[in-house]
């Protein structure tokens, strides 16, 4: 059965984002592991972050919609296809950014403490 990512995590603000993770000692700060900044959540994820710019561009403004959390929950209320269209870019996002946490628990295995001696 494939992972369920995308849409509840973007709404509830759990998943893949340090600043949630590092809550329970998952992470040892918020700040984000693809740029510079301090603090990794859903609207650093979806709105500000370089390393999504790609996947951003191709699934969130594909549809010509302003890229602000405003216009999109708007798209996704409009009808059901805005709404696929939001939550299959969303998806792909945090597809991404759950594929990099996996690949970061599996270093910190192999030499423990990685993750808190890097912050990431």
């Amino acid at each position: 059965m494939a992972e369920k990512v995308g849409d509840q995590n973007a709404l509830s603000g759990h998943g893949c984002f340090n600043a949630y993770l590092s809550r329970f000692g998952k992470r040892k700060d918020a700040h984000c592991d693809h740029c510079d900044s301090v603090y990794d959540d859903v609207h650093h994820t979806l709105f500000e972050c370089p390393a999504w710019d790609t996947k951003r561009m191709a699934g969130l403004t594909k549809s010509g919609v302003p890229l602000t959390a405003d216009a999109i929950a708007e798209e996704m209320l409009k009808d059901e296809k805005g709404w696929g269209r939001i939550s299959t870019a969303i998806t792909s996002i945090l597809r991404a950014k759950r594929h990099t946490e996996r690949r970061l628990q599996a270093m910190a295995t192999r030499q423990p403490g990685a993750l808190n001696e890097s912050g990431g």
